[in-house]
């Protein structure tokens, strides 16, 4: 993944990573009820849901959570 993009999801708070979670799995349900989803795309918004939920991991082990 874009390594500005994992940059940024450590600076947002844990609300904000939870619509941009939230966003992400939206984005993945519409692209597939669209037809012929672009597999490109899906695995973005995969890997974003997949830093999203580690940066939530790394939190809740150093207690900000």
């Amino acid at each position: 993944m874009n390594s500005l993009i994992e940059n940024q999801i450590k600076t947002i708070s844990i609300e904000g990573l939870y619509l941009v979670y939230k966003d992400a799995t939206n984005r993945i349900g519409t692209h597939y009820a669209g037809g012929y989803p672009d597999q490109n795309y899906l695995a973005k918004q995969e890997a974003i849901i997949s830093a999203v939920q580690e940066e939530l991991k790394i939190r809740k082990q150093k207690g900000e959570m």
